[in-house]
């Protein structure tokens, strides 16, 4: 009689598992040794900044080639907040661009995005050091704070003054709009006065 062995089956790890996975292919231990002496107390894979963009955009196209698209914004949402829960500062990063790079700019700025950051990322302390926290403001929160929204910008510029929110998040109220004289008439007239 033969045999009913069955084939493992294999699934295919979500996009920010195929994004931390590339990472540890890459990683450079001297690379890992210097972010981890420069950044204190964080974790780190061992990739640079363009390691991180060529891996998150090497994992997209072959992702985009084998099912004809990469879903919708709202399961890059999700790869994106996974990726900012990971420990890896490298692996943040990536989630970083994912959102800010891939995500359609409608979608990412809106009141819902921002909730969740609040409860998936700001609650957890996910982003908990100087590096994270000014890339986050810089590649995410600004596209948002930027997108012509006023009530999202008035609502990032808030997290400076948050009691409740750690030091990182208040910084990123500040850092966010690093680049207000590019964009201030995307804001509201008074907006420059405040920050």
């Amino acid at each position: 009689s033969s045999s009913s062995a069955r084939l493992p089956t294999t699934s295919t790890p979500s996009l920010a598992d195929a994004i931390v996975q590339e990472l540890h292919q890459r990683a450079n231990p001297q690379t890992k040794a210097w972010f981890t002496n420069y950044v204190k107390n964080t974790e780190w894979i061992g990739c640079k900044v363009p390691t991180v963009r060529s891996a998150v955009q090497d994992v997209w196209r072959r992702r985009e080639g084998k099912t004809g698209g990469m879903g919708d914004d709202a399961s890059l949402l999700e790869d994106g907040i996974q990726l900012l829960q990971h420990p890896a500062c490298d692996a943040k990063l990536g989630g970083m661009m994912l959102l800010s790079e891939k995500m359609n700019v409608e979608e990412l700025a809106s009141k819902a995005v921002l909730d969740r950051f609040d409860a998936d990322v700001w609650c957890g302390n996910h982003l908990s050091d100087w590096s994270s926290a000014d890339w986050f403001s810089n590649r995410v929160l600004a596209k948002i704070g930027f997108s012509g929204k006023h009530d999202l910008a008035e609502r990032i510029l808030s997290y400076a003054e948050r009691r409740d929110g750690s030091l990182w998040q208040r910084r990123c109220g500040v850092v966010s709009f690093l680049q207000y004289h590019k964009h201030r008439d995307n804001l509201p007239a008074d907006f420059g006065l405040r920050l």
